[in-house]
């Protein structure tokens, strides 16, 4: 086995009085922290299962506890999904928060890390991870809260009869708010990353805003239970989907429907910081270069393995 795939496969398991515990090695050497002691469950829009916070009694950093979905569970049929969805689900996180975290200086792309799985003595399976640190509130980037204020007016008006002037004006603002989202959010870029190493990813990441990390942008990329893997020919046209719109910059020219004779130019420069980061992710020397990519992400051959367990 080599040692890429011990990372990310390599549990020790712990018998406790209410199962076992499987721990990667940093953890393995406390294993009393990880107990289901007192939680409190995490509310979200976004969540449709069971997600608690723990914090131990011995004063050490919370983690999070997700719960398996039961067999019966409806996204678990949808998913087609097998037996032990937790094993695969850190050991994604675990490929991808080993291998693949990017930062640069306007950007974080972080991925949660995992601690192990606690499984009880009725095969009741918690995916443990470490609790999110230092994360600030979510923000929203000027320039894309003001685009976003105009489109939903102009959604709002499309309610009633409008002239066909007027649906040009607002498809131009939906081309310009989505050229804004993909080169001054990372959301666009996570995506790329993900879509490299050869991942598809079904949860919603959020796309309205975002979290600062020391004062840069940061999208924290979570729960992987339904990921699913992508061939290379499949990698190879979603990014062409997902970069040409940044390389063309295709959508500048509709930037006078907004009354802001700065915003072409901070798109502008946006797209080439974008087009930029995204041709030294890849390796490449020009846009159509990601055409015929000779090497995949870093994570890829790890990610088939974890996927398709």
């Amino acid at each position: 086995m080599r040692a890429e795939d011990k990372e990310i496969m390599a549990l020790h398991p712990v018998q406790t009085k209410e199962g076992t515990l499987f721990l990667y090695d940093e953890y393995a050497g406390t294993p009393e922290r990880f107990n289901l002691g007192p939680r409190k469950c995490i509310e979200s829009r976004y969540c449709t299962r069971n997600i608690y916070a723990i914090t131990p009694d011995d004063g050490s950093p919370k983690f999070i506890a997700k719960k398996e979905r039961a067999p019966e569970d409806k996204y678990r049929r949808k998913f087609g999904e097998r037996d032990n969805l937790a094993l695969k689900e850190i050991m994604i996180a675990r490929a991808l928060s080993k291998f693949v975290a990017y930062e640069d200086e306007e950007f974080v792309i972080r991925f949660e890390r995992p601690i192990g799985y606690f499984e009880d003595r009725l095969g009741q399976r918690f995916a443990f991870f470490e609790h999110m640190e230092g994360l600030g509130g979510a923000v929203l980037y000027p320039d894309i809260r003001h685009i976003s204020d105009l489109c939903k007016k102009a959604s709002i008006a499309k309610m009633d009869n409008v002239s066909e002037p007027d649906r040009e004006r607002w498809d131009k603002l939906d081309r310009v708010r989505a050229l804004a989202y993909s080169v001054l959010l990372p959301f666009q870029f996570s995506d790329i990353i993900l879509t490299l190493n050869g991942i598809a990813h079904n949860e919603i990441l959020g796309k309205d805003g975002t979290c600062l990390d020391n004062g840069r942008l940061c999208v924290p990329v979570i729960d992987f239970e339904f990921c699913k893997a992508l061939d290379r020919d499949t990698i190879l046209s979603v990014l062409k989907h997902r970069t040409r719109h940044i390389f063309d910059k295709w959508a500048l020219e509709f930037c006078d429907v907004i009354a802001d004779p700065g915003l072409e130019s901070r798109l502008a420069a946006g797209c080439a910081r974008m087009e930029m980061r995204i041709k030294d992710y890849l390796g490449i020397g020009k846009p159509e270069d990601v055409y015929s990519l000779g090497n995949l992400g870093p994570a890829y051959e790890l990610l088939k393995g974890a996927i398709s367990f």
